[in-house]
């Protein structure tokens, strides 16, 4: 009897010690401070904490293949402010693997193999910023988030999602910005950002959404909205509606080629980005509620005429860029609208123009930039530039114009003007030079290539 005792004792035994020795998280393992240096090399252990040093640090980034961290393993540290995990082949994170980390405030977790966020995988940590990167990850399971109150960043770059459940941000209650570029995601649900009382800005570039739905998102506190690199080519009237607060909205590089009215609607919007589309089509009402908008980005489309009714309601725009389209010519009163006091830069570069109305410029007053460069242009008069009462730059680099025509202290009323690679005769070469030779301290022409500046 007392035999067969021994022998049931002795299986425990080996048992726990097999256990306790699976369950060795750092083997071969360094660890690096901010400065690239080594702290310390772990050869077996199952603890981080047990092998810091006593001093605080800003940094630490753990070399080495760690295939599962294990429960307590990253517990108990109150001297890290930053950890970082790079490059480990992390395959599992164990619940309860964080525990206690009061003193880190950033926690990266990139080029690993997760495939799934486990629920309550960093249950309770008071980090700031939550990276997990580069790292293969397909689901996150609904909790996997869960009790994370001081979490302000989230980015999950680069892995393999395709779908999001609507609550997996719901108890992120201090969230502001929310990285998701670089997934798989085709569509999102409607619901998904609306429980995030603080959120400011999301990123959801490089993805794999190919329309936006009536009421797509819904944030009362959501600025900052990038769905840039997808393959978005039908937006629904009011996809923004529920956006409120939404200031910044980028949209290029998707497949768009046409904007109607009503897509874009609200007080708050200031900056529309919708370069590197398709875009030939703009509804005249377009952008007719946009009242704060200051920057309207269109270049690299398929524009072929600019419509000042584009521009109806815009009072406070002073960024404007046509650049890279198709568009012919520039229409009387163009610009008829956007009258107000700013500086305003205008990119109308490498298009086909050259027609440009007598009055195309009429109305605008202030002008930091006016780019007219790589066109067509063949004429250019004293009447265009009549209203402008202020211009630093006036480039028409690149076009066919042989001599400005009028008076020089009207046509050149830019602080730089540049007029290289044109079709400038000899005659009219020396009048310019002659010109510039009594205004150069207050005028820069440019006949050949030089700088802005």
């Amino acid at each position: 009897m007392r035999l067969k005792w021994l022998s049931l004792l002795a299986v425990v035994i080996l048992t726990t010690s097999s256990a306790k020795s699976s369950e060795i998280t750092f083997r071969n393992v360094t660890l690096i401070n901010s400065a690239g240096e080594e702290i310390v090399r772990l050869s077996s252990s199952s603890s981080l904490k047990e092998n810091l040093p006593d001093e605080r640090l800003d940094i630490v980034v753990i070399n080495g293949n760690i295939p599962i961290l294990f429960e307590d393993s990253i517990a108990n540290i109150s001297t890290i402010k930053q950890l970082r995990f790079l490059e480990n082949g992390i395959e599992e994170i164990r619940s309860g693997a964080f525990k206690n980390l009061t003193g880190v405030q950033s926690l990266d977790i990139s080029y690993s193999i997760l495939v799934t966020l486990k629920n309550n995988t960093f249950r309770n940590l008071t980090v700031e910023e939550l990276s997990v990167e580069h790292s293969g990850v397909t689901k996150i399971e609904l909790c996997a988030f869960n009790y994370l109150p001081k979490l302000h960043t989230l980015s999950l770059l680069f892995n393999n999602l395709q779908t999001l459940e609507e609550e997996i941000f719901n108890n992120l209650s201090n969230l502001q910005n929310l990285e998701l570029s670089f997934n798989f995601i085709r569509h999102f649900p409607d619901n998904i950002f609306k429980k995030i009382p603080k959120l400011k800005s999301v990123f959801i570039r490089n993805n794999k959404i190919e329309q936006l739905s009536q009421n797509a998102f819904r944030s009362n506190t959501l600025s900052y909205l990038d769905l840039s690199g997808n393959r978005i080519a039908t937006i629904t009237e009011g996809a923004f509606n529920d956006l409120p607060r939404l200031s910044s909205l980028i949209l290029s590089f998707n497949h768009l080629t046409k904007i109607t009215e009503g897509v874009f609607t609200g007080q708050s919007l200031n900056h529309v980005i919708l370069s590197h589309n398709k875009i030939s089509s703009v509804t005249s009402g377009a952008f007719k509620t946009l009242s704060h908008l200051e920057k309207l980005s269109l270049e690299f489309n398929r524009l072929t005429l600019i419509n000042p009714q584009w521009f109806q309601n815009l009072i406070n725009l002073h960024q404007l860029n046509f650049g890279h389209n198709r568009i012919r010519e520039i229409p009387d009163k163009a610009f008829r609208d956007i009258q107000n006091d700013n500086n305003k830069r205008m990119d109308l570069s490498h298009n086909r123009i050259n027609n440009i109305s007598s009055y195309a410029f009429s109305g605008l007053k202030f002008l930091d930039t006016l780019d007219l460069s790589y066109n067509e242009i063949e004429n250019w008069d004293v009447t265009l530039l009549a209203d402008v009462e202020r211009i630093r730059h006036l480039n028409l680099f690149q076009n066919k114009i042989k001599c400005p025509e009028g008076n020089f202290h009207k046509i050149f009323k830019a602080r730089f003007t540049y007029l290289g690679f044109n079709l400038l005769t000899p005659h009219c070469l020396r009048k310019i030079v002659d010109w510039r030779l009594l205004e150069s301290r207050r005028h820069v022409v440019c006949t050949k290539p030089c700088s802005l500046s």
